[in-house]
């Protein structure tokens, strides 16, 4: 049976993203590029890669193109450029997964936070470089598959995609098989239990932000006065 579920939920991949990381994780290689004729667009001409908290590789591959518009541009007058400072190694990583939407938006600005820590930015920089994507910066559309949920967690595993996405649900269900085989005495005992079970499509669409790009400067601010931590700048809605 094959039912198409309309519902509300955040493209998190039921997963939290956590607040500040224990370890930020670590850049390999540098950043080797060539300005091209464009004006602001360079072009990668040795990998570059992030390793960032969870273990995870990030590779922006020789031959990418990256010009830091996935940092919001408003913000640049601000904050500085994407290629000034140290975050530059980070807004590479950024731009090049941004480009390549292969992970979600909200682990990837996490990551560009994390790459910032990693580079030497202060905690306070950073706060507000991640309120300026996460707030501000690109989000896009997700797909991921989930196999083998027990029927019985459906709704509530569609009640944790709550907040920040749009979109559908596809499942199937069918039966699955299970064998126990208890060992003692001499004496082998089977038993099959059958139940039901689900493979979830997931396909999300981010809702737009909240905030306008004349409320960056106050929250920026607040971020200081408050050193609010990406949790908490992640859950900041307008007053």
């Amino acid at each position: 049976m094959r039912i198409i579920l309309a519902t509300v939920f955040a493209a998190s991949v039921l997963i939290p993203l956590a607040g500040v990381a224990q370890t930020t994780g670590k850049f390999e290689g540098t950043v080797v590029a060539e300005w091209l004729g464009t004006g602001r667009e360079m072009r990668l001409t040795k990998d570059f890669f992030f390793v960032d908290s969870k273990g995870a590789r990030w590779a922006a591959r020789a031959g990418s193109v990256v010009d830091g518009a996935s940092i919001p541009r408003f913000a640049w007058s601000l904050i500085g450029g994407p290629f000034e400072g140290q975050y530059r190694e980070s807004s590479v990583i950024h731009d090049v997964a941004c480009d390549e939407k292969k992970e979600s938006w909200e682990r990837l600005h996490e990551v560009f936070y994390e790459g910032m820590l990693a580079s030497g930015v202060s905690e306070s920089l950073a706060s507000v470089m991640y309120e300026a994507v996460y707030h501000f910066g690109p989000r896009w559309e997700r797909q991921r598959v989930e196999r083998e949920v027990p029927v019985e967690q459906l709704q509530d595993r569609a009640a944790q995609y709550a907040k920040l996405s749009t979109g559908t649900i596809t499942y199937t269900t069918r039966a699955e098989n299970r064998r126990n085989i208890q060992v003692g005495g001499g004496v082998l005992a089977s038993k099959t239990e059958t139940r039901q079970v689900a493979d979830l499509v997931v396909r999300s669409v981010p809702k737009s932000s909240r905030f306008k790009e004349q409320d960056f400067d106050a929250l920026r601010a607040r971020i200081e006065a408050e050193k609010l931590s990406p949790s908490q700048i992640r859950a900041l809605s307008p007053q």
